[in-house]
């Protein structure tokens, strides 16, 4: 009877312990790759930003030149970000690094 009892409880341990294993990983894993995804994502967006960029100033030097921007900026501030936004950008690229 007692080693019956001993057995029993041996293999409620080892259900307990694979249990919670396998949870570990299932949830370890889930996080390790959305953080990897997260990642690529802000990585693609910075990329997506720098050629916006580019393309904005290609096309500018293309048009009457990039000096006019500055006689009137009040043409230009339609798709500006505020100042909150561009310090919430780098406040968070900052601490990523």
């Amino acid at each position: 009877m007692e080693n019956k009892s001993k057995s029993w409880v041996k293999d409620l341990l080892v259900a307990f312990a694979g249990t919670t294993l396998s949870i570990i990983l299932t949830f370890g894993t889930s996080a390790l790759i959305d953080h990897v995804n997260r990642n690529k994502d802000r990585r693609m967006t910075a990329l997506m930003v720098l050629s916006n960029i580019e393309s904005s100033v290609r096309s500018l030097e293309e048009s009457d030149g990039i000096d006019h921007i500055f006689e009137h900026p009040e043409n230009y501030a339609g798709n500006s970000l505020s100042e909150e936004e561009v310090m919430a950008f780098t406040g968070e690229r900052l601490q990523a690094r």
